[in-house]
Formats: structure tokens, C-alpha cells, sequence
């Protein structure tokens, strides 16, 4: 199931009865994103929470805002030049305002391999940007994650580890 060296950020719901229903937003370029999210949306629905999900892009469909604070606002993305890629900027400035949902945010980042030596990613200020925003918007930020997927992650989640 979920196995990473580097994601461990799902203390926010170590408590199965506090949120009921989730939102996740995910924006995915190579697949990395959506693994981390398909990740944390087994992880919410072992613990009873129910999970819709809504991929970002150019025909993103604004969904209506669910103001409880038993409800949790994700964002999955990955990171573009050390920050976040525009479309994900402009989806979280056009998110409605609301005052009790709780929000986090996970940018997922690559690494670069040099002859031998491999340098991990930079996340840089995605996460900080869109928490801001997310903040500006009335969501309580309950955290900010960034999470470097390794080559080997896809091979052991394809040998079902």
C-alpha cells in the first residue's frame, strides 16, 4: 500500500472520526501527483472519510464550497521552476472564500541525476504560495508537505509493497 521515504504527512488524520468528507484537487503532469493522491485518498477512505476528487486543468469546474469544518480541502500538485505551475495559482485564487474548512497542500518534486550523484528537488515556494492563498481565502491551513518521489517508489507500489 503506501510506502515512501520521504511522504509522511497523514498525521493530520490520525483521528478517523474527526473529518467526514474531503476534496481533492490534484494537478498532474507525469503521474506523481495523482499517485500521492491516490495514496492519501486510500488512507481517508480506510478511515471513513468520504473522498471526491476533481482533476486541475483547463476546464476546472468550480466546485461549491462545503464551509464545515469536518471537511478537507487537498491539493495535490507538482512543482514547476521551485514554485507552483500557474493553473494552480489561478485555481486556488478562483476557490471560493469560506471559514471553517480545514486546507493542506502537497507538492510532489523530482530528483536530477548526475553520472552517479542524484540531487534531490526543490519544492522551493509551491506549498507556501498556495497555503497564502488558501489562508486568504478562510481555509485553516492544517499543513504544507513536499514530497520527493524516488524511481523506485513506482516499482514497489506496481509489486503491490
Amino acid at each position: 500500500m503506501f510506502r515512501s521515504r520521504t511522504c509522511k504527512f497523514v498525521s493530520f488524520m490520525t483521528d478517523s472520526s474527526y473529518y467526514k468528507t474531503a476534496s481533492f484537487y490534484i494537478f498532474s503532469g507525469t503521474g506523481n501527483s495523482l499517485r500521492v493522491a491516490d495514496w492519501m485518498r486510500q488512507i481517508a477512505e480506510n478511515r471513513g472519510i468520504h473522498v471526491t476528487r476533481q482533476f486541475i486543468g483547463r476546464k476546472s469546474q468550480k466546485q461549491p464550497a462545503t464551509d464545515s469544518d469536518k471537511h478537507l480541502v487537498c491539493l495535490f500538485m507538482p512543482t514547476h521552476g521551485f514554485t507552483a505551475p500557474w493553473s494552480v495559482i489561478r485555481f486556488a485564487l478562483r476557490m471560493p472564500g469560506v471559514r471553517k474548512a480545514h486546507g493542506i497542500v502537497v507538492a510532489t518534486q523530482g530528483r536530477i541525476q548526475f553520472k552517479r550523484f542524484f540531487i534531490p528537488g526543490l519544492s522551493g515556494s509551491a506549498t507556501f504560495i498556495i497555503a497564502l492563498i488558501l489562508a486568504f481565502k478562510g481555509y485553516k491551513v492544517k499543513g504544507v508537505q513536499s514530497c520527493l518521489l524516488y524511481t523506485s517508489d513506482a516499482a514497489d507500489e506496481l509489486d503491490g509493497v
